[in-house]
């Protein structure tokens, strides 16, 4: 869910040149193979730290990817999809950059089947958008020019779209702080995360119709939060990275019933959180690592769902019920996929481009407009400022490329009535 800027400033990575080539297809694709066995079962375990493999494990077969028609995966046969998707619109955040120069960022919007930039600004990044409306959306990121470890040139940017102009919105923290992502549930009731340089000191920010302040912030404590989601109840989770006592934490910070919550969960390996999701007021999904992970009764567990062993790692995840959620995930072999759980196990679906491994950025969206119609982009950015993208749509069985254009970011949408 999050664009990678924030993560390799985390990790102090520096830019890497492009070792191999992008492909980006132009039809619709689809296969024979699913990506598990039927006899598996979808599970919890109380361990959270299930499942973590390195990058470096053997790499898959790319026709793994895909969904069969004419089994009992649960995934719909092509006679279900015959109806066309919902009219829906869309919105896109991404931009262009080179390794050390930040580059122009854009937000655009999908209209007749083209995507038309409605809003740009110079040296800055955006990570994340949401909105309750067409005429009521924010796109959050940072602002500034340098290398991704200089903290102090940057600086928190979050902009707010009324359906025609754009305008640059004040944050109480002039802080140099980086903008992770935006959530909310109603217009009055908005969430950004965001954090800052100062031993990676986290906050979350609330707008109530009128002014934004902080609800909740964690001095000095190595947290780094990445990810948030609001619900109408007032149920709100946000989820990142912790420093836990075997070192390497998964963080969640939860509000229920008017009080926050903070979770460190220790993990054997590196496992940031890229994406949350709330299903109902009782199910939340995160996506942590290449694993899932599910709230329930106030306590996380992984869930073990078979279908996984061939994702390096999952970036977002959404859905339309605890039984019917889709992620974009890399594989280990370098593709791009998305994932879609059908309440037992998960079935992977090739996107159309491949991830170098040698590249310093990459970007996953995700849309869910109906249980058959999922929006999906996957970008990636290499040294020097080149890019390539992939916008698809997706019935439940077959992926169609809609768009190859650079810089198509995280995505947000509405359908229309």
């Amino acid at each position: 869910m999050v664009v990678s800027w924030t993560r390799i400033a985390f990790l102090s990575l520096l830019a890497f040149s492009l070792a191999g080539a992008l492909s980006c297809a132009s039809s619709g694709s689809s296969g024979d193979n699913d990506a598990a066995s039927d006899d598996d079962t979808a599970t919890a375990d109380d361990d959270p730290a299930n499942g973590g493999t390195s990058d470096d494990d053997t790499e898959s077969n790319d026709d793994d990817f895909a969904v069969n028609d004419d089994d009992d995966d649960g995934a719909p046969d092509d006679d279900d999809n015959d109806a066309d998707p919902p009219p829906v619109t869309l919105f896109s955040v991404g931009h262009t950059s080179t390794s050390s120069d930040q580059g122009t960022c854009r937000i655009r919007r999908r209209i007749d089947d083209e995507w038309v930039t409605i809003g740009d600004w110079d040296e800055c990044g955006f990570n994340e958008l949401w909105g309750s409306s067409p005429s009521d959306l924010y796109a959050v990121g940072f602002r500034g020019n340098g290398w991704f470890y200089e903290f102090e040139s940057f600086e928190r940017f979050l902009v707010h779209y009324d359906g025609t102009d754009w305008t640059v919105t004040a944050m109480p923290n002039a802080l140099p702080w980086l903008l992770t992502d935006v959530h909310g549930a109603f217009a009055d009731d908005v969430y950004v995360t965001g954090w800052g340089p100062y031993a990676f000191t986290s906050e979350i920010d609330h707008f109530d119709g009128s002014s934004w302040r902080v609800v909740w912030r964690h001095w000095l404590a190595n947290d780094i939060l990445y990810a948030i989601a609001a619900s109408p109840s007032g149920l709100v989770v946000a989820a990142g990275a912790c420093e836990a006592d075997s070192g390497y934490g998964t963080l969640f910070v939860v509000r229920e019933h008017g009080t926050w919550m903070r979770h460190c969960l220790d993990a054997d390996y590196f496992s940031e959180i890229r994406s949350v999701w709330i299903a109902s007021d009782d199910q939340v999904f995160a996506a942590v690592g290449r694993r899932v992970m599910r709230y329930a009764q106030g306590a996380w567990t992984t869930m073990t769902a078979p279908g996984l062993d061939d994702v390096s790692y999952i970036d977002d995840i959404m859905g339309t019920s605890p039984t019917n959620i889709f992620a974009t995930a890399v594989m280990r072999s370098g593709a791009m996929a998305l994932l879609h759980l059908d309440g037992a196990r998960w079935i992977a679906t090739g996107l159309p481009i491949f991830l170098a491994r040698d590249i310093y950025a990459r970007s996953l969206g995700l849309w869910v407009a109906s249980p058959n119609s999922i929006y999906a982009s996957a970008t990636v950015y290499a040294s020097y400022g080149q890019s390539e993208s992939c916008f698809v749509h997706y019935d439940g069985f077959r992926v169609q490329t809609l768009a190859t254009e650079p810089a198509i970011g995280e995505l947000w949408g509405f359908v229309e009535p």
